[in-house]
C-alpha cells in the first residue's frame, strides 16, 4: 500500500479513537450504560486499527478494516461540514453585524468618550 494512504488510514483510525474516547467520557457522564459500550468497543477497535497501521508501510488491511476506514471517514467528513457550516454561520455575524458595528465607532469617534458613548448606542450596553 502506497505510504501516503498508510498515513491518512493512521490518521483516520486515531481521529475515530479519539472521537469515541471522547463520546465514552460523555456517555458515562450521562449515565449512559449502553452508550457508553457500544463508544468503548469502538475506541478499541480504532485504537488496535490506528496501532496496526502505524509505522507499517507493508501493511495488508481487512474487508473489515477497509470498512472501520470507510465508517471513519463519513464520520469525520460528518463532523468537518458541521464545522464548516457553523464557522459559515459566524462568519455571516461577524461581516454583517460586528465588523459594520466596529467599523462605525472607529470611523465616527474621536476620542475615548466618543467612543464609549456611541458603543453603548451601538451594543446596547447595560440594556
Amino acid at each position: 500500500m502506497d505510504a501516503k494512504y498508510v498515513k491518512l488510514f493512521t490518521e483516520i483510525a486515531r481521529t475515530i479513537s479519539i472521537l469515541s474516547e471522547n463520546v465514552m467520557d460523555y456517555n458515562k457522564e450521562h449515565n449512559d450504560e449502553h452508550g457508553y459500550e457500544a463508544s468503548e468497543t469502538m475506541h478499541n477497535e480504532y485504537t488496535n486499527l490506528w496501532h496496526k497501521l502505524e509505522d507499517n508501510p507493508n501493511i495488508t488491511l481487512t474487508r473489515a478494516e477497509y470498512a472501520k476506514i470507510y465508517i471513519g471517514s463519513l464520520i469525520i467528513i460528518e463532523q468537518i461540514e458541521s464545522r464548516i457550516e457553523k464557522d459559515k454561520i459566524a462568519l455571516a455575524g461577524y461581516k454583517s453585524d460586528m465588523i459594520p458595528k466596529l467599523e462605525q465607532i472607529m470611523n465616527q469617534t474621536k476620542n475615548d468618550s466618543e467612543a464609549e458613548k456611541l458603543s453603548e448606542k451601538i451594543f446596547q450596553v447595560g440594556k
